[in-house]
């Protein structure tokens, strides 16, 4: 991915995207969608892919402040950083969500995110 994809993406977001996650998507090789080791099926989005879901899902943007929505699990969930910290966790929530109270933690940071998703060790946590 070029810099100009993640400039315009941080642009239109209002803020930057964590260096740990420009690194991996511009890295040699990422994940980009499949099943993992756990029977998770994964999909990471660009950050043009990003912005594409957050136009589709504009209602729910104004009740996530500092959303970016980094991929899902191919149907209902979005897997979301909540850019307002620092480090930013990794959050999911469905389709439906009508804010960050309802999202569910599925790491602490984005770099053990990409740790779980490399070694093929994540799994949703759907909160059941």
């Amino acid at each position: 991915m070029s810099d100009q994809e993640f400039t315009d993406a941080e642009h239109a977001l209002g803020a930057a995207l964590p260096a740990r996650w420009r690194a991996y998507l511009q890295g040699p090789s990422w994940f980009r969608r499949g099943w993992t080791r756990t029977e998770s099926y994964v999909r990471l989005n660009t950050p043009h892919e990003m912005l594409e879901q957050h136009h589709a899902w504009k209602q729910s943007n104004k009740s996530h402040p500092g959303l970016a929505i980094i991929g899902g699990d191919g149907s209902r969930e979005y897997l979301m950083l909540d850019l307002r910290s620092d480090p930013a966790p990794v959050l999911l929530a469905d389709i439906s969500s009508t804010g960050w109270d309802d999202a569910i933690r599925q790491a602490d940071e984005v770099g053990e995110f990409i740790g779980r998703i490399e070694d093929g060790t994540f799994a949703f946590d759907f909160g059941d």
